[in-house]
């Protein structure tokens, strides 16, 4: 967010600062959304328009955390897997884990 605010942060339109720092106040510590930040983002959102990069946003930071808890990396989705399982169930019944290839790491069986 340091950089939104920053020199470098004057370099984006003010539409794409204001929901920037919105969405990473959001994520971070959402009691600080105060009523300025809020009438900055209508400035140049709708309603409609800050409930979705608020669910956005969220729904980014969901996928984040469930990856980052069970240490699922980008490039382990498609090569642990995608291939090796159907929606979280092993193909053919095989009780192996989810990254059969590394098992050190987090992933239910």
């Amino acid at each position: 967010m340091a950089e939104v605010r920053s020199e470098a942060g004057g370099n984006l339109p003010a539409h794409e600062r204001v929901a920037i720092e919105y969405a990473g106040i959001l994520i971070q510590s959402p009691e600080r959304i105060d009523d300025k930040l809020f009438a900055e983002l209508k400035q140049h959102y709708t309603d409609s328009q800050i409930i979705e990069i608020s669910m956005f946003a969220l729904n980014y930071y969901k996928n984040h955390a469930f990856n980052t808890s069970i240490d699922l990396q980008p490039t382990d989705w498609n090569s642990n897997v995608v291939r090796d399982h159907d929606f979280g169930k092993p193909k053919g019944g095989d009780p192996t884990p989810l990254n059969a290839a590394n098992p050190d790491k987090r992933f239910l069986a």
